[in-house]
């Protein structure tokens, strides 16, 4: 989502050529309103381009911590890698 450009649904619905700042936001990413410090909307930003039923909007939508990289690991190997012979063995063993 974050890295997704502004439009879609909510681009066609709520965005047209006469909403404020709607030529500033055709070309950006959700993450453009987010402070990257705080992880929060970046509230001044979010003002400045929006309307005030939209900025309403976007800043009551919270944020999530991003989801730290996942490793696929597969306990029953030794090394963490799937296998066929270490499925075999598992399903042998139970």
């Amino acid at each position: 989502m974050f890295g997704q450009p502004i439009t879609g649904k909510i681009y066609r619905s709520c965005i047209d050529g006469t909403t404020q700042g709607a030529h500033f936001v055709k070309n950006c990413k959700v993450a453009d309103f987010i402070d990257v410090h705080s992880k929060k909307w970046n509230a001044a930003l979010v003002t400045q381009v929006f309307t005030h039923d939209l900025v309403a909007d976007i800043l009551n939508n919270m944020l999530y911590d991003p989801v730290p990289i996942d490793n696929m690991i597969w306990k029953v190997a030794k090394n963490g890698i799937y296998s066929v012979r270490s499925a075999y063995r598992l399903c042998v063993e139970e």
